[in-house]
């Protein structure tokens, strides 16, 4: 090389630069500063030339923490937000929505994790600390326990109203002979009843029930 370049490289030809290119200062919350000769510097290295790194740990950034499972990154909100809707175990983990939560609440402590292998310095001054970084919960999430139960409870009126009706169908036909002729004379012809036919049953099925009232007062 000294045949290339007339003279071998002082202190002053080299600079420290960062070991990655493209103006990334820091990976994985790790600053490698490599020693390299100066761009335009004509020397060569010496015989006594060492290789020198500087190593330093960044001062943590949003760049360093990414969302935790259950949890995604909306760029234009710049947050995490919790995702998993149908995960009752997920769902449970979650912190109490505030009284007065609309759509969306911010929860401390959940929603990040630093990225795998990065050792940022959540210490240094002005350095996004994990614990201070918020994510969105969604105010009201719909349970599958939520939908199972209504959807039983509403099952169960049915089957007590429609068991009610037939129960106070046979309590008439047993005890109320006008009950049975209209019955009888609705239904027992085997032809489908007109309208005026139903409007007369109504008429007829009003006068049954006032008169099952006027014994139940008389009775008392």
């Amino acid at each position: 090389m000294s045949n290339v370049f007339p003279r071998a490289c002082e202190e002053e030809d080299y600079e420290f630069t960062p070991q990655v290119g493209g103006g990334i200062d820091c990976l994985l919350g790790k600053k490698v500063l490599v020693k390299r000769k100066k761009v335009g510097s004509l020397c060569f290295n010496g015989e006594e030339h060492e290789a020198k790194k500087i190593v330093s740990n960044c001062t943590c950034t949003l760049d360093d923490y990414e969302c935790d499972e259950c949890f995604d990154f909306y760029s234009d909100l710049n947050t995490c937000v919790f995702s998993c809707l149908n995960d009752e175990e997920a769902i449970a983990r979650l912190p109490k929505a505030p009284s007065s939560c609309k759509d969306f609440f911010n929860a401390t402590n959940i929603g990040w994790r630093k990225v795998e292998n990065d050792v940022c310095d959540e210490n240094a001054p002005g350095a996004v600390k994990l614990n201070q970084l918020s994510a969105m919960i969604h105010c009201t999430i719909p349970s599958k326990n939520i939908g199972s139960v209504s959807i039983f409870f509403g099952v169960s009126v049915t089957v007590v109203i429609v068991g009610g009706l037939i129960g106070l169908f046979f309590l008439l036909w047993k005890k109320n002979e006008r009950f049975r002729e209209i019955v009888k004379k609705t239904f027992g012809s085997g032809s489908r009843p007109s309208t005026k036919n139903y409007q007369q049953v109504n008429t007829d099925l009003d006068e049954v029930f006032q008169e099952g009232s006027e014994d139940d007062d008389d009775e008392i």
